[in-house]
């Protein structure tokens, strides 16, 4: 499960909140059947906060 979540904030700025793998499920692909495994991967969840900038012409 992933989520993200940001918030407009003035002169072009937002805080931008997002999470992965939150429920910390293994990632994998199977041939046919779950009992052919072609791949699996491991991943702690993961997350991660920031401030975005993007140029705006207030009036």
């Amino acid at each position: 499960m992933d989520a993200q979540g940001s918030i407009r904030m003035a002169r072009g700025f937002s805080l931008v909140v997002y999470g992965q793998n939150l429920n910390n499920e293994v990632f994998g692909f199977y041939q046919g059947s779950s009992q052919y495994m072609i791949q699996r991967e491991y991943y702690q969840p993961t997350v991660a906060a920031g401030i975005r900038w993007s140029p705006v012409r207030e009036r």
